[in-house]
């Protein structure tokens, strides 16, 4: 199996609000699926938020058709998401207000194609490096940006966890489309419970020691736990590998 996935709930939350999906094989028309999600909302209607996200995602996938480029038609279904959970939280009282990240991928050949939203991240790590491959729609990533915050700041500023875009959360959304290109490269989905508890030079050496997925992403999730645990913590960890344009693997989430 290429991916392997985990998500937990951490040492301090009651309930698990992140969700995952992923199928190394083809999944209706895209030729194989990585999601993470991180629900927000009062309640429950966080991790009704992430699941309902990834549900309706797949539902514009089983009845979509891939007719122009991956990219176009992760967006598009991401999109279709937005609107869905979005008429979910205007109809039940219970659900207002709620959202959530979401970051999804799909490669074919060496070229992987992203769709995101939120502070969910994607990492490539190739020859000994490590990349973020996502933007974080966070206020305090637009500070970093704008150059007012380093990044060790913004890891223990107040407003850490404020987003200023996620899925569901307004009627009509923005979403980021990505293609990076890879000879061989290891990709890592994850929710802020990772790098929100950990560095990505500590992430690196995780890759660096092992070689195996499924043990890359149990050292992640162990190292997030041994930092603190603060909230849910999610991963999935493939490779991008001209030995993988047919693999065998199933899906899986939460």
């Amino acid at each position: 199996m290429n991916a392997h996935g985990i998500s937990v709930t951490g040492k301090v939350r009651a309930n698990n609000e992140d969700a995952l999906f992923h199928s190394d094989t083809a999944f209706f028309c895209l030729p194989n699926i990585y999601i993470v999600a991180d629900g927000m909302g009062g309640h429950k209607s966080g991790e009704v938020a992430s699941a309902k996200a990834i549900e309706f995602f797949f539902e514009r996938c089983k009845y979509g058709a891939l007719n122009g480029e991956i990219l176009d038609f992760l967006v598009e279904s991401v999109t279709y998401a937005n609107k869905r959970v979005y008429e979910m939280s205007c109809l039940d009282e219970s659900l207002y207000g709620m959202g959530t990240t979401f970051t999804a991928c799909s490669y074919s050949a060496d070229k992987l194609y992203i769709a995101h939203i939120g502070d969910s991240r994607i990492y490539s790590v190739a020859a000994g490096r490590i990349k973020q491959l996502t933007t974080d729609h966070t206020y305090v990533g637009e500070m970093i940006r704008a150059g007012q915050l380093t990044e060790e700041e913004a890891r223990h500023h107040r407003a850490r966890n404020m987003l200023m875009r996620a899925l569901g959360s307004e009627r009509v959304c923005v979403i980021d489309g990505y293609v990076a290109s890879f000879d061989t490269a290891k990709i890592l989905l994850c929710s802020d419970g990772l790098n929100g508890m950990i560095t990505d030079d500590e992430i690196l050496k995780a890759f660096e020691i092992n070689t195996d997925n499924a043990v890359i992403a149990d050292a992640l999730v162990g190292k997030a736990l041994d930092a603190g645990g603060l909230d849910n913590i999610t991963v999935i960890v493939f490779d991008i590998n001209p030995s993988f344009n047919e693999p065998n693997g199933g899906g899986t989430n939460s």
